[in-house]
């Protein structure tokens, strides 16, 4: 995921995002259930396939290219490419876009390419799930990204309907489906799945919604982090997957229910938590941009806090089961501790981190 994310060649971005498929596979069937099994056959064949096509994307963006750069590495440079992009074939270049947009989203989890990610988040190690959620998805998005700030940069406008169309999807249907689910994990990764769609749909927008998603990513990995490791603590203490099962967290584990609701409230955008701020920031930039649309993401954001809370708050209340005593709680709860530290020192980021992020909106925009 380093290697993905801090390359300048989209190449190497392509390599790195492969591997992590590679290894998170044989990460994802750790338990060795048939569940788990399943679910690693589905991430495999699906993130394989969108990887494939965002593979073609590349090649033909190196074909549009080349005329310019030739054949060396400058062709496949992000920065070197931004640099002539009004000079290039802008059939080209949204073909890439649109290839890279149903290629490494479906890597993303952008709808209707996600059905290997509720299996593949439900089924992994909590740590693993925790990573995936908040880490690989966005390297994921991060290919789509730059494909849609080459296309923007020259000037092709209409690839932000794209965009926004399956950030759009992806934000309605998970939000429907979260208040359907019957385990908590699968619960958490619809989340993850529509908080993705929500940040694809802030960056189409651009101006404050994308100043706001790019905020989102960074405040999303770390409570969605402290989510997952809640729920690795239950699922390892009571061996339960089922809501319906789980009652009275804050009588048998308190520390882990306290941990839950500090998570449920930072994904949920509970002032002061700063994923108050990037939803507010990106919920303003696209009722500026369209208040009908506007409507329909806090629909859509109202839908998703009902899911989340419905489902979860019974699991914190009532009569508790009785605790297993077989991991040390130092153990179970440092993790996620650290990452609420974390995501409490997000409640204020330096002046110099904000404005990067505002810079970053500017070019993209």
């Amino acid at each position: 995921m380093f290697v993905s994310i801090l390359s300048n060649n989209i190449g190497i971005y392509w390599v790195g995002l492969e591997a992590t498929t590679l290894a998170t596979a044989l990460l994802i069937a750790f338990y060795r259930s048939k569940e788990s099994y399943e679910a690693s056959w589905k991430y495999v064949i699906m993130c394989s396939t969108g990887i494939t096509i965002g593979l073609f994307a590349i090649v033909i963006m190196y074909y549009a290219t080349v005329g310019v750069y030739g054949e060396s590495l400058r062709s496949l440079s992000f920065v070197d490419i931004l640099m002539v992009a009004e000079k290039l074939d802008k059939k080209l270049l949204f073909l890439s876009f649109l290839l890279a947009l149903v290629g490494f989203g479906t890597k993303a989890g952008l709808a209707p390419m996600h059905n290997w990610l509720p299996d593949a988040h439900s089924q992994a190690p909590s740590p693993i799930s925790a990573l995936l959620s908040g880490v690989l998805l966005n390297t994921a998005l991060l290919g789509v990204v730059r494909f849609y700030q080459i296309n923007r940069k020259a000037g092709i406008d209409y690839a932000s309907d794209f965009l926004l169309f399956f950030g759009l999807l992806t934000l309605l249907l998970s939000s429907l489906i979260m208040l359907k689910q019957s385990e908590y994990k699968r619960l958490f990764a619809y989340s993850s799945m529509e908080n993705i769609g929500f940040i694809s749909l802030g960056l189409s927008v651009g101006g404050f919604a994308a100043f706001g998603a790019l905020l989102h990513i960074l405040f999303h990995a770390l409570s969605k982090g402290v989510l997952f490791m809640a729920a690795g603590n239950v699922l390892s203490l009571l061996h339960k997957r089922k809501m319906d099962e789980v009652k009275g967290l804050y009588k048998s584990m308190k520390g882990t229910a306290f941990i839950l609701t500090f998570g449920l409230a930072s994904i949920s955008g509970f002032p002061p938590f700063s994923t108050f701020l990037s939803k507010m920031y990106t919920v303003v930039g696209i009722v500026q941009k369209s208040p009908s649309l506007g409507v329909l993401v806090l629909l859509s954001l109202s839908l998703a806090f009902a899911g989340i809370f419905y489902q979860v708050l019974p699991m914190l209340f009532g009569e508790g089961d009785k605790k297993e005593e077989k991991v040390h709680p130092f153990m179970l709860l440092l993790p996620a501790f650290i990452l609420m530290v974390l995501v409490i020192l997000t409640f204020l980021l330096p002046k110099g981190i904000v404005q990067k992020v505002w810079n970053a909106v500017l070019e993209v925009s």
